[in-house]
């Protein structure tokens, strides 16, 4: 069931990504509409959505605030991270 809506994500296919990205797409962790889950995680980003998870954790999470810190994240030179932003989403579903 798609709650959270991406240009680029089949809600019926079989990947568990797809319902990390869905849950963390309710939560603040994308500036925009396209997931691109195969696409390389920066260092930037991963820090903001590691932050995300903390504040998630401890019931201290502004989701327009992360949203606002991703796009930020995004917009920065910053080297890829050794994940894929798919691989980092479930990572980061597991820890919940």
């Amino acid at each position: 069931m798609m709650i959270s809506f991406f240009n680029d994500v089949d809600v019926t296919a079989d990947d568990p990504r797809i319902a990390s990205a869905e849950y963390f797409g309710t939560k603040g962790f994308f500036a925009s509409y396209d997931a691109n889950l195969d696409g390389p995680l920066t260092e930037a980003v991963k820090a903001v959505w590691e932050n995300g998870l903390k504040q998630l954790q401890q019931g201290e999470l502004d989701p327009q605030k992360l949203a606002l810190a991703v796009q930020a994240a995004s917009d920065q030179e910053s080297p890829n991270a050794n994940e894929s932003r798919g691989e980092a989403l479930l990572r980061l579903w597991q820890h919940l």
